[in-house]
């Protein structure tokens, strides 16, 4: 995966985390993505680093079927 895209995910996902934290603390943010994405992103270090530092929570689903799949971390 590129540097770029890693550098996007990290601050997206340390933005979205300050936002929620600020404006709803008691709610949890889930980034959704698809299978495809999730095999992609997570699979890699800095998707695994982003889920065990949980720094971004993730709802996978399938877009055919529009099915939750997965939640990560789990």
């Amino acid at each position: 995966m590129s540097t770029i895209w890693n550098r996007l995910l990290v601050n997206t996902s340390c933005i979205n985390k300050s936002w929620r934290l600020q404006t709803e603390p008691d709610r949890e943010l889930f980034l959704a993505v698809t299978n495809k994405v999730a095999n992609t992103i997570f699979s890699v270090e800095i998707g695994q680093i982003l889920l065990d530092g949980n720094i971004v929570k993730v709802l996978v689903f399938d877009p055919e079927s529009e099915i939750i799949t997965q939640w990560l971390p789990n």
